[in-house]
């Protein structure tokens, strides 16, 4: 059997056409793909654009940002130099003030005939005055410093002095105790006729140990004690029992032939201790 030639013919043109609407599609799909690469390209020019206008509006915003403090702080310096303006306009009219009240004085000055010489002169003399008061003032002032100084040191010499009168009624009343203790055992002694030789060493003993105990008041750092005592004693001779006395002599028994003599020294030796 014979092939259909009309088929194949109509095969062929199908699969030209085919081809044709393949090689249209392609061209299409180059067409849209460089189009896509275009707006690809587009698209990062833009993206780029963007970048750089979001970086030109952050500039643009801190530059205004910074315009504006620099417009406040403006603005209060305006407001400051205003007020110091104000101030100097202030000052300004107070000084015109005193200039014309000046002039007025000069004024009535020159009316009253008084010159600048003639004020100078004054102010000459004022200054002179000032300083003549001022000079009375030092002298004055050093005089007081003095006057001061002065009640300083009699202030100091009484308080001296206020200490060794203490210092001196404490040795006084010490003295007066003792003269009292001197005084009372006198009496017990004039009571008494006879003394034996214990009582007349009770009493030696005891008048220098008084005076080796005494503190010396006036210079802490010296003592004094009786290191040798000579004794002269004339008193007349008794007995009591088997015993001698002394006797206190009467008035009429105080010569040279009714009393004994007895000398002796005491001395002062190292206090010995028996064996340990």
């Amino acid at each position: 059997m014979a092939p259909d030639i009309k088929s194949i013919e109509t095969f062929r043109n199908d699969l030209i056409g085919l081809q044709a609407e393949i090689a249209r599609k392609e061209t299409a799909i180059s067409d849209l793909t460089a189009e896509k690469n275009r707006l690809l390209h587009d698209r990062k020019g833009l993206d780029g654009e963007l970048a750089t206008a979001r970086t030109t509006l952050d500039a643009l915003r801190e530059q205004t940002q910074a315009l504006k403090g620099q417009l406040d702080n403006m603005a209060q310096e305006s407001l400051q130099l205003k007020n110091e303006l104000s101030a100097k306009n202030t000052a300004l009219s107070a000084r015109e003030k005193e200039v014309s009240e000046l002039q007025k004085k000069n004024a009535t000055l020159l009316k009253k005939g008084v010159t600048t010489e003639t004020v100078l002169t004054e102010l000459a003399d004022m200054r002179i005055q000032n300083e003549f008061h001022k000079n009375q003032l030092l002298v004055r002032n050093q005089y007081m410093q003095q006057i001061i100084l002065e009640l300083e040191n009699a202030r100091s010499t009484q308080a001296r002095f206020q200490s060794e009168k203490e210092g001196i009624e404490k040795v006084l009343k010490i003295e007066q105790e003792k003269r009292t203790l001197l005084e009372q055992e006198l009496a017990a002694v004039k009571g008494r006729t006879e003394f034996s030789s214990s009582d007349i060493s009770d009493y030696l003993n005891n008048a220098i140990d008084t005076f080796n105990s005494q503190p010396n008041l006036f210079d802490s750092s010296v003592n004094y004690i009786i290191s040798e005592l000579q004794v002269d004693l004339k008193a007349g001779i008794g007995t009591i029992g088997t015993d001698l006395t002394m006797v206190a002599p009467s008035q009429a028994q105080l010569t040279e032939q009714g009393l004994s003599s007895f000398k002796f020294t005491i001395r002062a030796v190292p206090a010995t201790t028996g064996p340990a």
